[in-house]
């Protein structure tokens, strides 16, 4: 799902404000502990295990459970030989002698994980790693749920192991400059008139027109009615613009909720589009 402002012309919202405004509103979490993205974590394996130390996890033997999370990441550390099983991470000692792979999951942050892994030798003093601010979702998130979905929903198989799905993973802010970037997948609707049903036939050029001007304005053949991009009804699948909030398999969420939510906080109007790659 992306949500986006609709007008380019207007100055740009505030990113980071809406990322503080988000966090204050419990739209989502502050990313430390069990509230790390799982997708930040994957990318914190690859730059340690695979990149640093060379690594195949694979051939190490060792499996991930599905979600990735903190405590599973730290183990994993542990399990290919990087980090000893007898350590225990500055957050842990806060809580006295606890057993292998236990932390204070509340405190324990991505920047606090590599600077301990820095200051005991386990990576390099000039290891870095550059992630966009990811968030996984927060209780506003699922009281924006279509059925007021309160977690994250899934189903038990034959072993009666709990299997998530459409389960977030991860949400950020996406800052195109002065670009506008159009976001459509296999599931784009070709338009119609919101207050007709009839269908734009040259949809495709209007799109290019606007992306070159966003205050280009297509015109009804029938009737010489004048229309914006966003006055056409594209069913939710179309987004554009020079910003957005990506949501990574947004599950039951309620797009117009999560619109009309940041169109409060920008002062600007915000749109959804789900698209489907």
């Amino acid at each position: 799902m992306y949500l986006f402002p609709c007008d380019p012309l207007l100055p740009k919202p505030d990113l980071q404000m809406l990322q503080r405004e988000l966090l204050r509103y419990g739209f989502w979490k502050e990313p430390k502990g069990n509230s790390i993205a799982e997708t930040t974590l994957w990318e914190l394996w690859h730059s340690v295990v695979i990149q640093e130390h060379g690594i195949n996890a694979f051939e190490a033997g060792v499996h991930f459970p599905d979600p990735l999370d903190l405590r599973s990441f730290i183990d994993g550390l542990k399990q290919v030989g990087i980090v000893p099983h007898s350590y225990y991470f500055a957050h842990d000692r806060r809580r006295g002698r606890t057993p292998a792979g236990y932390y204070d999951g509340d405190a324990l942050s991505v920047p606090v994980l590599i600077e301990e892994l820095r200051d005991n030798g386990w990576v390099s003093k000039d290891f870095s790693f550059n992630s966009i601010n990811r968030y996984v979702p927060g209780p506003l998130y699922y009281a924006f749920c279509v059925d007021g979905q309160l977690e994250p929903v899934g189903f038990f198989d034959e072993t009666h192991t709990f299997v998530r799905y459409g389960e977030c993973k991860g949400l950020w802010f996406e800052d195109y400059g002065e670009t506008i970037t159009v976001h459509a997948g296999e599931n784009f609707c070709e338009p119609t008139i919101s207050d007709g049903g009839r269908k734009v036939d040259d949809w495709s050029s209007f799109i290019e027109s606007w992306v070159k001007d966003p205050a280009a304005i297509w015109h009804d053949p029938e009737t010489g009615k004048p229309y914006g991009l966003w006055d056409l009804d594209f069913q939710n699948t179309l987004g554009a613009g020079t910003c957005a909030l990506v949501i990574d398999q947004p599950g039951l969420l309620s797009g117009e909720k999560a619109a009309g939510l940041l169109s409060r906080l920008s002062g600007q109007r915000f749109e959804y589009s789900l698209c489907h790659l």
